[in-house]
């Protein structure tokens, strides 16, 4: 829009030269004359501003005019006049008016830069079609654990002969059969109280896990490995979960990903052994591959994980064991007191840091001044990645809670210097803005009012102990010093009676810390908001130990909108799980998905036949690994959450489990613990991945956040440049009934979740479609399953004898129609927790194939969802105008077939319907008795119909799934 011409009237300066005014108050309005003419130019060339802005600006314009207008008639009133300071006060504030406009107007021409203005050029490429995919995936927390399960050690020579020495079990690292590492310490050094006192590692043998025996020479003498020659690990040493992160970096590799963010954790408390075996198991594989990565510190990298409330409140445990020495003779502690030590900065260096270094070295990635390899941003592929380090701000304790104020100029500076050029924007870090395992910002009160109480009660002590000590050197009487010494066990006992609140310290993810300090630096929490919402920034983490997708929000007005930018809790690839505690931020944040998976089963000593305790299950553990891919293809970004259940424990790693490169298997063994003559058997089970979650969209998609229960309606229209047609598409009906829900065990809500539909348009080169190509996803994401706070599925009763269904524990199970009336839900899903996605609807739902349902409407869909396998989500029913020229009824609307990589008719024949859409087809209005106006029910075509309207030139349908769609041909 082009600005409009505004004069500026100068009749003043006609004015003002009547009048007997100085020189120098006719160069001040031959100045303004000059400024204004400057201003008009300016103005005409402001083509490109907004409507919104422009508008503003020209009412401010049209507002100058008429107070210039009232300057003619004021300075007229100067010819009367012999004081010339009235008429300088005047060209004063005509300056400032115009200084303000001419402020405005540069504030205007300072508009911040469009995401993506100047990136991907044309319309919207199919993936298909696309060259140029960027895939990166999402490592997630990988943290070991020690290596102490077994309590009964290796005695025997390999005749089961016992033997005077005797050798702890630990984990074969190196997968040869032996395990050489049985000393606290690769170096001998030995700790007071050690069993091993002797400080030599004897090489036990392993290949038969269930019957481990010390290796002899000819002598009969146990063989003894040099610290040198030691390929494994000593016990009490963190040692990774070598299956999973393996099964991890082997999915990663087969799915072609082209980088890989860490997001941290892939320590457990600084140990260096952990270091070692990522880059061994995880890092190098990915390298060898072709794979790039970028790694950010986790808190686990910089404290010790098992006293993370003390930490932020300057009572840091003091355990140099943490460190685990292997190689590199770092020393974090070297030079620094107990506390202030260097947060694992020198290991991280060493390791994975020197990943950073070589990006940075290549000019690949560019740091931030002081911390280059720990926030650092990389631009691939017209995508721009920010690593964030929330631990850098000084070097212990809760003062990391400056990093916001820290970095919030060069964050600024960075996604607004090149938004432009890039199409997305992703910032990774290890915690999550909202966290789904610590409490949220409000609680900290609690927490900050127990520290403030505690440092009270700490003072009250002191200065009774102080007045008793003064009163017992004082020579005091034995009254004043009994009132004394009883005020001191008072003071004393309210110190020690004083509780903890149960919220782990400050750890309430980086909105608590954004708001916190917010009050430091006010604004700041608004700002970081609104520029990764501004530039739709994907925000990635770990930290949770699970896997969750959900818009964050600037502010609370915009939840359970689609005003937010996304964040993605990227997976879990460690022993260690959480349950869903706290849930959604209350003001911030609308919940996509979640997916925890926490043992309740695991924990306690396995024995064997002879009734010995062998050794010792931890608690607290996983029953699933997932991860996040994320696909670029020009403005469209899809993000998928992989997901395999498992059983295994660190304990399994001791005997003898491993990852089957060749056969993508976990293998195990099984038997009668050192029991003689038992068998020992391997067991070999294909890692079955899943994609449990999925969403895709472009940055010019049209968006809605659908609450449960609430219609899909969407209107989206292509553009009508860059080669496409100018396509229309509407969802004019379909109600989100399939909604998952989760309970947050520490604040006690269940949550129901929301679905983000999206809509996105794309140009198609093949001759079958005569449209732009709709993208529809978010309705195929949720089947309504009800989860626990430990993510199991309560699963609903099914009444099998009736062919009905029960109330279960799902919420989507049932829903209240038009008429006031509880009835069940008859979405075609089966609330197991998993979305078996149905793609081919004739074999699923016609009637003469034997997948599907009897006979009759009533009875449809309840033998759907208990006999078939595949889930379709909600019905919704799809509106696409017809292109103009063609015939109507030659038309249907077609889904692209990911399997057969070809266009098919999305609806059935027998289904066709000669009427337009009309609210009796609905299932949300739908009645057992109700059937469709003017008697046209066809059985067994429940929210299968279609036709066309052709009035309008459109055709109508149900669909049930996500995917591509476009007018065809019949």
């Amino acid at each position: 829009m082009k600005l409009r011409h505004f004069a500026l009237s100068l009749a003043a300066v006609s004015v003002l030269s009547a009048c007997n005014l100085t020189d120098d108050n006719d160069k001040e309005v031959n100045a303004l004359e000059e400024q204004v003419a400057a201003l008009q130019a300016q103005l005409d060339t402001l083509n490109e501003a907004s409507v919104s802005d422009l508008a503003s600006l020209q009412a401010t314009a049209d507002a100058m005019q008429a107070e210039l207008s009232a300057m003619e008639t004021a300075l007229a009133a100067l010819q009367a006049q012999s004081d010339a300071s009235t008429a300088s006060e005047d060209v004063i504030a005509l300056q400032a008016e115009i200084d303000t406009l001419q402020a405005e107007l540069e504030a205007l021409m300072a508009t911040a830069p469009i995401l993506g203005s100047a990136g991907t050029e044309g319309a919207n490429i199919l993936a298909k079609d696309s060259d140029n995919i960027l895939r990166f995936a999402v490592f997630p927390d990988t943290q070991g654990r020690d290596d102490d399960n077994m309590i009964v050690y290796a005695d025997v020579d390999r005749d089961g002969n016992t033997l005077a020495v005797k050798e702890y079990i630990g984990v074969d690292y190196n997968g040869d059969g032996y395990y050489d590492a049985g000393t606290e310490s690769q170096n001998d050094a030995v700790k007071e109280g050690d069993w091993d006192e002797d400080g030599i590692s004897y090489l036990v043998n392993v290949m038969d896990p269930f019957h481990p025996f010390i290796e002899t020479d000819d002598a009969g003498e146990p063989i003894v490995v040099a610290p040198e020659d030691r390929q494994d690990f000593g016990p009490d040493w963190k040692v990774l979960p070598l299956p999973l992160v393996e099964a991890v970096t082997d999915k990663m590799i087969e799915l072609g990903v082209d980088m890989v963010l860490a997001t941290g954790d892939i320590t457990e408390y600084r140990a260096e052994s952990d270091y070692v075996q990522w880059m061994e198991k995880v890092a190098q594989p990915l390298i060898d591959a072709g794979v790039s990565i970028f790694p950010a510190r986790g808190n686990h990298e910089v404290v010790n994980g098992r006293n993370w409330p003390a930490w932020f409140t300057n009572e840091q445990e003091w355990e140099r064991q943490s460190v685990n020495n292997v190689y590199n003779d770092i020393n974090p502690y070297d030079g620094y007191e107990q506390v202030d030590f260097d947060q694992g900065y020198r290991l991280y260096q060493a390791y994975t840091g020197a990943l950073v270094q070589e990006h940075l070295d290549a000019g690949t990635a560019v740091g931030f001044p002081g911390a280059e390899d720990l926030v650092y941003y990389v631009i691939k592929d017209k995508t721009l990645f920010i690593a964030l380090d929330f631990y850098f701000a000084e070097l212990y304790s809760s003062a990391y809670r400056g990093t916001w104020t820290i970095l919030h100029e060069w964050l600024t500076e960075v996604i607004t210097t090149n938004a432009a050029d890039v199409d997305h924007i992703v910032a990774f870090g290890h915690e999550p803005l909202s966290t789904k395992k610590r409490p949220q910002t409000y609680q900290v009160e609690i927490y900050d009012a127990y520290v403030a109480e505690r440092l009270s009660l700490e003072a009250a002590l002191e200065e009774a102990q102080a007045t008793l000590d003064n009163a017992v050197a004082g020579d005091a009487s034995d009254e004043e010093i009994a009132v004394y010494t009883n005020a001191v066990e008072a003071a004393t006992s309210a110190y020690e009676e004083l509780e903890e609140p149960s919220l782990n310290g400050y750890d309430i993810g980086q909105l608590g810390y954004l708001q916190l300090q917010d009050e430091a630096d006010p604004g700041l929490a608004s700002d970081i908001l609104n520029l990764f919402n501004d530039y739709k920034v994907t925000y990635v983490a770990g930290h949770d130990h699970q896997y969750a997708r959900s818009l964050i929000h600037p502010s609370v007005e915009d939840k359970d909108t689609a005003n937010g930018f996304t964040q993605i809790i990227g997976g879990n690839a460690s022993w260690k799980a959480y349950e869903d505690l706290y849930g959604m931020h209350d003001e911030h944040e609308t919940g996509l998905f979640i997916n925890n998976f926490y043992d309740t089963i695991t924990g306690g000593n396995l024995t064997n036949s002879e009734g010995t305790s062998y050794a010792s299950v931890t608690s607290d553990l996983g029953n699933g690994i997932s991860f996040v891919v994320v696909e670029i293809n020009g403005r469209q970004i899809t993000t998928k959450s992989y997901f395999a259940d498992h059983t295994l424990t660190e304990v399994d790693m001791n005997l003898g489990a491993y990852y089957d490169y060749t056969e993508n298997s976990w293998c195990t063994f099984s038997g009668d613990y050192m029991v003689t003559g038992a068998v020992t058997t391997e067991t070999c089970a294909e890692v079955e991945w899943q994609v449990l979650d999925e969403n895709t969209r472009t940055t010019d998609a049209t968006m809605r956040v659908v609450a449960p229960d609430q219609n899909y309606y969407a209107h989206s229209k292509a553009s009508s440049d860059d080669g496409y047609i100018g396509s229309e598409a509407t969802i004019i009906d379909g109600y989100n009934l399939t909604y998952n829900s989760s309970y947050a065990a520490s604040v006690g809500e269940v949550e129901r979740l929301r679905e983000l539909l999206t809509m996105s348009w794309f140009v198609d080169d093949d001759a079958t479609t005569l449209s732009d190509v709709l993208q529809i996803s978010g309705n195929q994401t949720q089947e309504g399953s009800y989860f626990d706070q430990y993510g199991y599925v309560s699963l609903p009763t099914v009444d099998v004898d009736n062919s009905t269904l029960a109330q279960g524990e799902s919420a989507s199970l049932t829903y209240v129609n038009q008429n006031g009336e509880e009835v069940n839900n008859p979405t075609h899903v089966t609330r197991d927790g998993v979305f078996n996605k149905g793609t081919d609807i004739e074999t699923s739902l016609n009637p003469d194939i034997v997948n599907g349902n009897p006979s009759g409407n009533d009875a449809n869909w309840t033998e759907r969802y208990l006999d078939d396998g595949l889930d379709f989500a909600d019905a919704m029913t799809l509106v696409f105008a017809a292109p103009e020229g063609e015939t109507l009824t030659d038309l249907t609307i077609g889904r692209y077939d990911e399997a057969t990589e070809s266009w098919v008719p999305a609806f059935a024949d027998e289904c066709y319907i000669e009427s337009g859409y009309s609210d009796h087809y609905s299932v949300y209005y739908r009645l057992t008795d109700q059937h469709p106006e003017g008697g046209f029910q066809i059985s067994n075509c429940q929210q299968r119909y279609w036709g066309y309207v052709k009035d309008s030139n459109t055709i109508w349908g149900f669909i049930h799934t996500d995917g591509k769609f476009a007018v065809i041909e019949k």
